[in-house]
């Protein structure tokens, strides 16, 4: 995604990104954090423009997961849970950071 600083367009838009897993860690197993410090540098840049900027993921698993140090669970239900309540939190963290190094803060965490 680029932009052109110099041309700024009067229609604001809302942008929708979704950050799925497999863009949040390129395929392996940990998470890629400098192609998300990237995606969220990106998105801040269409936030300067007047855009309106809604980033949403679903890597909270793999983050939990990654988090923990890959432990070995049984596949069900409760331990998908666990792996996504301890992610959520770390993704959020890290992407509150990220904003903040462009100058922007997170308004929310659903």
């Amino acid at each position: 995604m680029t932009t052109d600083n110099t041309r700024q367009s009067t229609d604001k838009k809302t942008v929708v990104v979704k950050l799925g897993t497999s863009v949040l860690t390129g395929g392996s197993l940990a998470l890629n954090k400098a192609h998300m410090v990237e995606l969220v540098r990106q998105c801040a840049e269409l936030k300067k423009l007047g855009h309106s900027v809604v980033m949403v993921s679903s890597g909270a698993i793999a983050a939990g997961r990654e988090h923990l140090g890959y432990p070995e669970l049984p596949k069900t239900m409760a331990s998908k849970q666990l792996l996504a309540a301890v992610g959520q939190s770390n993704l959020f963290r890290f992407g509150s950071l990220c904003l903040l190094s462009t100058g922007l803060k997170s308004d929310k965490c659903c």
